[in-house]
């Protein structure tokens, strides 16, 4: 694996930006990827029109596989499911981390792959909440309420 330098996260920043500008840009009738939008907190007209702007009731957790979880953890993760049941909830391993990337954003897969197993989930729970929306809880993080 290659260190990240300056430069390289540069050009990763420039792919990015550049794919986001177009995006952006995307008219809803026109968009027909409907996860993408039924999850998506807002988009916006060329004109510049804020577009559905809720929140989704989607709590988002990430660990390396479900078979591995430690039975530590699985306490503070069923705490999300007992005391959100009208949420969804959405479980992502190191694979579905990887499916994220190649499916959504191809173009950074060789910067992804340079990364740590660590720093590939933290891009991807950014990713989770940009492209489905929601909330992001670490597995040892309690839910004490709804």
């Amino acid at each position: 694996r290659t260190p990240l330098h300056p430069p390289f996260i540069s050009s990763a920043s420039r792919i990015l930006e550049k794919w986001e500008v177009g995006r952006c840009l995307v008219h809803l009738d026109s968009f027909n990827d409907s996860d993408f939008m039924q999850g998506f907190v807002y988009n916006v007209y060329p004109g510049g029109r804020p577009l559905n702007q809720s929140f989704p009731k989607t709590v988002h957790q990430t660990w390396k596989s479900a078979e591995r979880i430690p039975k530590s953890l699985s306490g503070y993760m069923k705490s999300w499911i007992d005391r959100n049941q009208d949420w969804k909830h959405m479980f992502w391993s190191d694979n579905d981390n990887r499916a994220l990337i190649q499916n959504r954003l191809p173009m950074l897969m060789p910067f992804f792959d340079t990364m740590q197993p660590v720093e590939q989930a933290d891009i991807a729970r950014y990713l989770y909440l940009y492209f489905y929306g929601g909330l992001y809880a670490d597995m040892d993080f309690e839910a004490l309420q709804s």
